[in-house]
C-alpha cells in the first residue's frame, strides 16, 4: 500500500492541496472548521509526513 499523500487528503476533504499543506505545516490562515476537517481526515488515513530531500507529498 502506498503512503497517503497530501493530494489524497485534499480530495477526501474536498479542499485544495494548498489548504492541506497550510494545515499540516501550520502556515497561513485556514478556517477553524476546515482545519479540523483536514486534521481529522489525515489522522483517519494515517498520514505520515515525509521529510526526505527531493520528495514531494
Amino acid at each position: 500500500m502506498r503512503p497517503v499523500r497530501i493530494k489524497d487528503i485534499a480530495e477526501k476533504a474536498n479542499v485544495s492541496i494548498g489548504t492541506v499543506d497550510r494545515v499540516l505545516h501550520n502556515r497561513g490562515e485556514v478556517a477553524k472548521k476546515t482545519k479540523e476537517k483536514v486534521l481529522t481526515i489525515a489522522k483517519e488515513m494515517n498520514y505520515q509526513q515525509h521529510c526526505s530531500p527531493g520528495t514531494h507529498d
